[in-house]
């Protein structure tokens, strides 16, 4: 997806029956799946790579439209024209050649086995936020209240420009996030604003473990990650990731707007990397919509070979 700002949620229609065209989900951002997945539908945050099969023999004299229905700014809208129609197949050539079988293999093992056996040195919380910037000092001061007439939301409170934030810093402050070279750690973006966050992280590819709704309103107030609904008294459930995302191997994830998003990395250097005690190296992780990461919603890390 390389749109700057816009999320694409695609089918594939056909527009003589009106039924949507099945297509095999067979990658995604760091490489093959283990087995192809079937969808008829595919959600792609912004920077988000799948690769896909679609089997046309059986549709000669069809056209197929790809049609996207994703709101902009996503998920809420409001803030861009619709964008329904994405490109059209037509099929009318002749296929010349072999016939082709989507094979139900495509590696011997899982591309996230390392992951899923490697113990994890840590858990991080990197929190997303979207504030006014004469209000920085406000939001790091839990002494400071703030006006109750203002929006739950933290925006149009001063007409001051809102600015998206990765833990509360600016790009410029110093680094607060130092992986060691080979370990693995969880990171947890929490995110407390009204919108859904690509969010790329340089160096690693990762898996995607769960969502979870918390309690905005709380976190926002006391920065605890609450994890009960107020409403209930009782667990907001966990979600598991999507179709695309099972068992794939990522470096973009959809941190869902009024959720907690948990990915796991393995910290490993580039191949050949020779790195000599205590060295650092300097990488990013940012939000992929091109609006927000050029708006301070990008830190550095670095990460550190063992002294």
């Amino acid at each position: 997806n390389a749109c700057n700002a816009r999320f694409l949620h695609l089918t594939l229609q056909n527009d003589q029956t009106g039924a949507l065209v099945p297509f095999f989900l067979i990658g995604t951002d760091q490489g093959l799946l283990q087995r192809p997945v079937q969808l008829t539908d595919l959600l792609k945050g912004n920077a988000e790579r799948h690769d896909i099969l679609v089997d046309f023999s059986r549709l000669a004299g069809h056209t197929i439209t790809m049609l996207n229905d994703a709101a902009s700014p996503f998920p809420g809208g409001g803030g861009g024209p619709a964008i329904p129609q994405i490109m059209q197949f037509r099929v009318n050539l002749p296929l010349t050649g072999r016939s082709f079988v989507i094979p139900s293999q495509l590696l011997a093992e899982p591309p996230l086995e390392d992951l899923n056996e490697a113990r994890v040195a840590q858990t991080r919380d990197v929190p997303l936020d979207e504030i006014e910037d004469t209000e920085l000092d406000e939001a790091r001061d839990p002494n400071t209240i703030e006006d109750p007439n203002d929006p739950p939301d933290g925006s149009d409170e001063t007409g001051s420009p809102v600015i998206g934030l990765i833990e509360l810093k600016h790009w410029a402050a110093p680094t607060s996030i130092f992986p060691k070279v080979g370990d693995t750690e969880i990171w947890r973006f929490i995110n407390a604003t009204p919108d859904t966050h690509p969010i790329h992280v340089h160096l690693v590819e990762f898996q995607v473990l769960d969502r979870q709704q918390y309690n905005v309103a709380k976190f926002k107030a006391t920065r605890i990650v609450d994890f009960i609904d107020p409403t209930t008294g009782k667990p907001f459930p966990v979600v598991q990731p999507d179709p695309d995302e099972l068992n794939a191997p990522k470096d973009v994830v959809r941190a869902s707007m009024g959720m907690v998003t948990r990915i796991k990395m393995m910290f490993n250097l580039p191949s050949g990397t020779v790195p000599t005690e205590g060295q650092h190296f300097k990488y990013v992780v940012h939000c992929h919509i091109l609006e927000h990461e050029d708006n301070e919603m990008m830190r550095p890390f670095e990460v550190v070979a063992d002294e």
